[in-house]
């Protein structure tokens, strides 16, 4: 799905889920199958890439920091509610 390493990936907080980014989506994977849960486009605008993403503390919101290549002293963070996923339980 990423057709290349991802930009940026985590792990939620139960570890059974992998959030990766190519720089312009999230993908939400199962830890266990591999296989892809979710995905979202995050619409960025001109010269926008995703930087990293990470998960806020208390794991309920995925965090977003973007980085803009034509006016590169500046940034962005997004968040988005962490979605109502749940991968394959770890053993």
């Amino acid at each position: 799905y990423l057709g290349s390493p991802p930009v940026s990936a985590t792990f939620n907080m139960e570890g059974d889920i992998l959030i990766a980014t190519d720089g312009q989506q999230l993908f939400f994977f199962d830890v266990v199958t591999h296989l892809l849960i979710e995905k979202y486009s995050i619409g960025v605008s001109a010269g926008e890439v995703v930087k990293q993403v990470r998960l806020s503390r208390d794991g309920e919101f995925v965090l977003i920091f973007m980085e803009n290549f034509l006016d590169s002293p500046n940034g962005k963070m997004y968040w988005m509610p962490m979605p109502d996923i749940s991968g394959t339980p770890l053993p």
